[in-house]
């Protein structure tokens, strides 16, 4: 089954009374996205922001970042949220390109170890060099919950928000025409280019920590085999918000750079599957069998090379190896992607494992490295950051939490420059 995506630019945003886009340009109503966000009752309050590439502005507590799309029936994205479990991945979608949904909250977890780490874009450079979403204009929600929810309603609640307002805004290009069009159709392969697949991991110890398939938690998942244009759709959903840099955001798997890359050297590689596995596994055991059934479908799929996504750190890190060495036990060549945990210089070891078989290592950064940030003329998001630091200020704070710094889907351009 294919997907046809069509893209909608925006080069131009602004709120106005009537909702529209023309040209590249998008107005929209606020009452529209405030109805639909307000229908889930354990949201308190939302307040909206715009802002620009190229502003003095900085965006904190960031929790998700969102593209909006809608299917072109008007029907939502978003199994298991907005739509059927068990729809997606086909038909035709529409897409805003250039706009993307910030849902930004200041929230605790019942769990002080899953509570929301800080997550900030800078607009403006030097800052907007640092994350992937600098580049897009984003619609900011500032969202306020009722006090007392427990870990699981606060978690779907903020996934609702940010899905309910991506559908609304990208609900403004029905009926009108794309600037472009993308098909999606896993079914055509050239047989006789080498075969990849792409081991996608996703970070899963619970709410707050968590990646949703299809509206379905990964924890007690085994590795699946599935398409991009699922992906494409919403299927998997982040509710990951611990370090900003490292977690993979929802807009990381609607449009996945990794895969992107993959399949715009087509008449270099044939892409024969994305395997989803889950990261965090809690026991030796758990481990191995994560690793080995990954590896395993990878093999009957008949790939030459496989490429391993990891989502976290030190934990994480065990299962990404663990992952690499049983790929390269089936003859698979495997390369692996890794944010570094070391030192704020770098001295110390990144990795807290190392298997021999991983000899193709991509590091996307070093998590610890110390960022100084100038001041700025605005702040949405909130006031203050982690730690009751002004958040206009100039401030110092590790490249952890910039959102997508380090992003281990290679979603970004950060790395290591030398081992």
């Amino acid at each position: 089954m294919s997907l046809r995506l069509n893209f909608f630019p925006v080069k131009e945003v602004a709120i106005g009374e009537k909702a529209g886009w023309t040209d590249g340009r998008l107005d929209i109503n606020l009452d529209d996205v405030r109805t639909q966000i307000m229908k889930d009752a354990h949201v308190k309050q939302v307040c909206f922001d715009l802002v620009h590439p190229g502003e003095s502005t900085r965006v904190i507590h960031v929790l998700d970042v969102i593209q909006p799309r809608v299917k072109a029936d008007g029907s939502p994205c978003f199994p298991g949220f907005l739509a059927p479990s068990n729809s997606g991945g086909q038909g035709v979608t529409n897409v805003l390109e250039g706009l993307l949904v910030a849902s930004c909250a200041q929230v605790e977890g019942a769990n002080p170890l899953f509570t929301p780490k800080e997550g900030i874009i800078d607009m403006g450079c030097p800052g907007a060099d640092l994350s992937p979403f600098a580049g897009s204009h984003l619609f900011v929600l500032k969202l306020e919950f009722l006090d007392g929810l427990g870990d699981e309603d606060l978690a779907q609640s903020i996934n609702l928000a940010g899905f309910r307002a991506a559908t609304v805004l990208a609900g403004i290009t029905l009926r009108e025409i794309p600037a472009r069009q993308q098909v999606l159709d896993s079914r055509v392969i050239s047989p006789n280019l080498p075969g990849v697949g792409v081991v996608m991991q996703l970070g899963g110890e619970g709410p707050l920590h968590d990646t949703y398939i299809a509206g379905h938690s990964v924890t007690g998942m085994l590795p699946l085999l599935t398409r991009y244009e699922k992906l494409a759709d919403g299927m998997v959903v982040a509710n990951n918000f611990t370090y900003a840099s490292q977690r993979n955001y929802t807009c990381l798997y609607q449009q996945n750079m990794l895969l992107e890359s993959l399949l715009a050297r087509a008449d270099e590689v044939a892409l024969r599957g994305v395997i989803l596995t889950r990261g965090y596994s809690q026991s030796r055991d758990s481990k191995l069998r994560m690793a080995g059934l990954a590896a395993e479908i990878a093999d009957a799929s008949e790939v030459e090379g496989v490429i391993v996504t990891t989502e976290g750190a030190g934990n994480a890190h065990i299962d990404t190896m663990l992952t690499c060495q049983e790929c390269e036990k089936r003859g698979l060549h495997t390369v692996i992607l890794l944010n570094e945990m070391s030192d704020t210089n770098g001295n110390d070891p990144g990795f807290i494992d190392f298997v021999p078989e991983a000899d193709a290592i991509v590091s996307v950064g070093n998590r610890e490295e110390i960022i100084e940030l100038p001041p700025v003329d605005q702040v949405v998001g909130g006031t203050l950051l982690e730690g009751k630091i002004l958040a206009a200020g100039e401030i110092k704070v590790p490249l952890r939490d910039i959102c997508g710094a380090t992003n281990e889907m290679g979603a970004w351009r950060n790395g290591a420059q030398a081992f």
